[in-house]
């Protein structure tokens, strides 16, 4: 008689979701606590629709725990929404696939609000980077192609679509081995004030660029390796 009592009093659950919600602090993860106060939350609304919105104080523990479970709600879609490709811009989805997909989308939107469009259109080259310049900008290729010019002599192999410039001597803090000659070309720049506010505000993006560069450069080496070795097959032939 004592447990039936027990169980059909409304305090009884109202301690238990108590002790529940102190438990739910424990939670390591604010997602999985999200979770948890959603589920306690849902507990409380029933208890108030079993006892009645007539008792003193339902209406407010109602409305608390509506609100709770409204809130976290949206918190947690807009977790995962930061997190999906369609809370970046439609025009930057496609190159986020190509280019930049191990980084978390919220974290590509970051690194472009650091970034500047940089658009050459010209009828003769234009320079981009000059040989001997000390480290000013790092660029990425969007759109285009350009030249590799060292002693006057243009480089087989061109920079394209994904290709990094400048990020030799951003990593090495020596100039520019190379002048960049481009006429038709879309770029996005970062400033060396952007590159030094991303490694302290965000140094997980950082590397993670990092990593992106590092990969190109090997692309590239096979490039110029590759055409290099077609040259001398031409040559020979």
């Amino acid at each position: 008689m004592a447990i039936q009592a027990l169980l059909s009093s409304p305090d009884f659950y109202f301690t238990l979701i108590g002790l529940l919600e102190s438990l739910a602090l424990l939670s390591t993860s604010l997602l999985l606590f999200r979770c948890f106060t959603i589920c306690i939350s849902i507990g409380y609304v029933f208890l108030v629709l079993w006892i009645g919105l007539a008792s003193p104080g339902m209406k407010s523990i109602l409305s608390g725990a509506l609100l709770d479970i409204a809130l976290n709600i949206f918190m947690i879609g807009n977790y995962f929404y930061a997190r999906s490709i369609f809370s970046l811009q439609p025009g930057w989805r496609e190159l986020y696939r190509l280019c930049f997909s191990t980084l978390l989308p919220f974290e590509f939107r970051r690194l472009l609000r650091l970034s500047d469009v940089v658009v050459v259109e010209q009828s003769e080259p234009s320079v981009i980077v000059a040989s001997g310049e000390h480290f000013e900008a790092l660029y990425f290729v969007i759109d285009g192609a350009a030249d590799l010019v060292v002693d006057g002599h243009t480089a087989s192999a061109r920079l394209q679509r994904g290709d990094w410039i400048a990020e030799f001597s951003m990593l090495t803090g020596k100039p520019a081995s190379a002048d960049v000659l481009a006429t038709s070309l879309r770029l996005l720049s970062w400033k060396a004030a952007a590159i030094g506010k991303l490694k302290l505000s965000m140094p997980a993006v950082f590397e993670k660029v990092n990593a992106l560069i590092a990969r190109n450069l090997c692309d590239k080496l096979v490039r110029a390796n590759r055409s290099a070795n077609q040259v001398l097959a031409e040559q020979s032939g």
